[in-house]
């Protein structure tokens, strides 16, 4: 499999040195979405950017669990290396922040599910054994707003592993 298997459909965000894009893989009546995961060309060629973006992809793609967004594939291709993720519909905790305002702060009840179901997926990351069982001592290192996904099934996804450290 590689990344033309999937079309690309549009952008859905972008970082300083990485962009993702909404992703359909049809076959007959198949169709799933998913989130593709691009090195922006700046550093398609920075063989130690590459490395940490591979370390991501078996980092993140040994996380199983409701409240961590799983890593499905990761591959090269003429574009470059990719990761291709679940696609989460729905919104950033930074959207969310960003459209609310002071004289109607967020109801505690919801920020404290946030917080339980963020806290849930990275005690998973942290408890992340190798095959040997050893603790890979997975820490998230870029927790924040833009890195929690909160989905419209209720289900919140911290994301982006990029610079997470074992």
């Amino acid at each position: 499999m590689s990344a033309r298997d999937y079309v690309t459909v549009r952008e859905i965000a972008r970082g300083g040195m990485a962009s993702v894009s909404l992703g359909v893989r049809s076959k007959g009546d198949f169709r799933r979405v998913y989130a593709l995961k691009r090195v922006l060309p700046a550093f398609a060629s920075d063989e130690e950017f590459i490395r940490g973006f591979e370390d991501e992809a078996l980092l993140a793609g040994g996380l199983r669990h409701a409240n961590v967004v799983s890593v499905l594939d990761v591959g090269t291709d003429a574009d470059g290396p990719y990761l291709v993720m679940d696609y989460v519909e729905g919104v950033t905790l930074a959207d969310v922040l960003s459209a609310s305002s002071i004289p109607h702060p967020l109801p505690l009840g919801f920020c404290l599910n946030v917080c339980r179901q963020v806290a849930d997926g990275l005690h998973h990351a942290h408890e992340l054994r190798a095959s040997d069982g050893t603790p890979m001592l997975l820490v998230h290192r870029d927790v924040s707003p833009s890195n929690i996904l909160l989905g419209f099934d209720g289900v919140v996804r911290v994301t982006d592993f990029g610079i997470a450290k074992a």
